[in-house]
This record gives C-alpha cells, sequence and structure tokens, in this order.
C-alpha cells in the first residue's frame, strides 16, 4: 500500500498536481481517474509478458505425454480368481484402489491434461508397484498377507485412496470398506497362523 501511495504521489508530482517543496502548483487538467488508469495501465503492462509466459509454457507441457497404458494381465493372476477372496473385497478394492493398484486403470478426460496427467501417471506407476492387485497370484503367500495387512493399516489410517479420492469421490472408503478389508486381512493372518 506504501508503494502505491508513493507511486501516486510521484505521477502527481511529474504531472504538475503536486508540488515537492510545498508550494502550490498550478493544476493541470488531469484528473485522479486518468492518474489511476495510468497506474492500473502499468500494472498490465507488466502482467502481459507474463500471462503469456505462462500460456506458452502450457501449451508446450502438453506435448510431454507421460505413459498412460494398461498392461496385459492374465486373470488367472488377479486377485479376483485366487480362492478364498470374498466378493466384498474384491468390490472394494475394485472400486476404491483398482485405478492406481492394477492394470486396469481407467484414465479419465484430466490425465490427459499436463501438469496433471504427470502427476496421475507417477501415482499409479508408485501404486503399481507398491501392490498390483491384477499380478495378486505372482505374489508368494506370505507377501499378500503382509500387503493386506499394510491395506488394512493405509484405509484405517486415510492415507489411502489419498488425494486421488477429491477427483474421484466414489473412490472415498466408509467405514465398512474399511472394516472389509481388515477383515481380508485378519482371515489370511489368521489362516497362514494355523498352517505354520
Amino acid at each position: 500500500m506504501q508503494c502505491r501511495i508513493a507511486e501516486i504521489r510521484y505521477l502527481e508530482e511529474q504531472a504538475g498536481i503536486r508540488s515537492t517543496s510545498g508550494d502550490a502548483a498550478p493544476r493541470l487538467p488531469i484528473s485522479r481517474r486518468r492518474l489511476r488508469i495510468s497506474v492500473v495501465g502499468g500494472a498490465m503492462r507488466r502482467l502481459k509478458p507474463i500471462a503469456v509466459a505462462f500460456i506458452v509454457v502450457f501449451a508446450a507441457a502438453q506435448f510431454v505425454r507421460p505413459e498412460r497404458t494398461n498392461p496385459a494381465t492374465d486373470p488367472s493372476r488377479a486377485i479376483q480368481a485366487q480362492v478364498g477372496t470374498s466378493r466384498g473385497l474384491v468390490a472394494v478394492l475394485d472400486r476404491a484402489c483398482g485405478d492406481c493398484h492394477s492394470n486396469a486403470t481407467v484414465w479419465p478426460w484430466y490425465a490427459h491434461i499436463a501438469p496433471v496427467s504427470w502427476l496421475m501417471a507417477y501415482g499409479v506407476k508408485k501404486g503399481r508397484n507398491a501392490v498390483n492387485f491384477s499380478e495378486w497370484g505372482a505374489y508368494p503367500p506370505e507377501q499378500r498377507r503382509i500387503l493386506l495387512a499394510l491395506s488394512c493399516q493405509d484405509a484405517s489410517e486415510g492415507k489411502m485412496p489419498g488425494p486421488y479420492s477429491r477427483l474421484r469421490p466414489d473412490t472415498r472408503l466408509s467405514a465398512q470398506d474399511i472394516e472389509t478389508i481388515c477383515a481380508a486381512a485378519r482371515q489370511v493372518d489368521a489362516h497362514a497362523g494355523g498352517s505354520r
């Protein structure tokens, strides 16, 4: 605010409306409104190159396309085909976890616009590396037990599905969904404890 007042005073002095010596300067036919327009116009002239640069960078970013693929999947290896997997768990995992933790990612329209496309491709790659429910049959039984326990823990602590649920509200986990995941983890843990 101080800077703006000083700028207005400077412009008034240059226009001869205000005197620096304290003497009354002759009033020229310039109005405060015209003065305000010149101040705003100066700000707009400074913002225009910034806006043009932003648009150019945004347009150029659209040419950097991340890989958005869904690898081929053997249905017999997916969690849906595994013996002992409850239908309730499969439904929750398909709805809330499938876009990042399976090879059946649905790429919405905003996944084609940079920089959102970069973030989404990175999130899917990271999610598939952590656990891929399309490759569930490839994990050894002990690793499956650990992955289900970690899934229960992350869901209970609100870490999953993470910020993605803001864009896709249907991926939010209800208390019942969390209980379904945790019950499956407990069941696998109990089964593993009994077979040791």
